[in-house]
């Protein structure tokens, strides 16, 4: 009982909003790896991983399938569930699959299953300026909201593939506006995926300075098997045993070189 107020005693208590705020004022990188299942939450969670995504990826990487538009809420809650057990630190974040928020009223019911049955503490969807009337909805019920931009996997059918997003300048313009819209409407998270590095800072620097909003940036590329984004997310860990920090670099190896993700605030 009173679990999170016991862990508040940790030399790295639990994750939550408000530590992703501190992080973003005080320049800290944030890290972000996906999981599906116990095992591998046991060991993002151990490295020191702070984010941890139930990516509707599942549908390509564990199912099989061709994108991630066959995955439903069932799905997510499922993995949500056995990734939840498996994490201490890292605050879980899941993917609101494709249709599953196309009104205010489906997206806060399917908001609410994915964090009382698949132990979310944060919701995320995909979507610009017509998704600013799902954001406020979202908010005003206390539903901690990541609103994502750039590649939108959902979309791949309408938009003809994996592929960057943002290179024509009125792109680029079109999706900071809808940034500023988004964390005005009660995005606690803005994440921007395979966008040029150019427009992730574009971007990063449009959203307010010590707002709750913490742009991420991710970049991508589509292969064969999944558009999966490579992680080189640097980060500051605690080594409680030495009281010293110690540097942590993530790598998808099959991506190396080819693929990067990184915090827009990190730099």
């Amino acid at each position: 009982m009173y679990t999170q107020l016991e862990q508040r005693g940790m030399a790295e208590p639990p994750v939550n909003v408000s530590t992703l705020r501190r992080m973003k004022a005080e320049g800290e990188p944030i890290a972000c790896l996906t999981a599906y299942d116990a095992s591998y939450a046991v060991l993002v969670d151990a490295a020191g991983t702070d984010l941890v995504l139930i990516g509707d990826s599942l549908g390509m990487v564990i199912q099989g399938h061709d994108t991630t538009v066959p995955v439903k809420v069932d799905d997510i809650i499922y993995h949500g569930r056995n990734v939840a057990r498996g994490l201490r630190r890292a605050f879980l974040v899941a993917d609101m699959p494709f249709m599953s928020y196309t009104e205010p009223a489906q997206a806060l019911d399917n908001a609410v299953r994915l964090m009382q049955e698949g132990g979310a503490m944060m919701v995320k969807l995909e979507g610009g300026d017509d998704q600013v009337e799902i954001v406020e909805h979202l908010a005003r019920h206390d539903i901690p909201v990541c609103a994502h931009l750039g590649l939108k996997p959902q979309s791949v059918h309408k938009i003809g593939g994996f592929k960057v997003q943002g290179r024509d300048p009125g792109k680029a313009q079109e999706m900071c506006d809808a940034a500023r819209r988004l964390q005005d409407a009660g995005a606690d998270i803005v994440l921007l995926e395979c966008v040029p590095n150019e427009v992730g800072a574009m971007i990063r620097d449009a959203l307010e300075a010590g707002s709750r909003v913490r742009a991420l940036s991710y970049w991508a590329r589509a292969s064969p098997i999944s558009p999966r984004w490579a992680c080189r997310a640097p980060r500051t860990r605690r080594d409680s045993a030495r009281s010293r920090f110690t540097r942590w670099t993530w790598r998808n190896s099959s991506t190396a070189g080819s693929s990067r993700a990184r915090s827009a605030g990190s730099s």
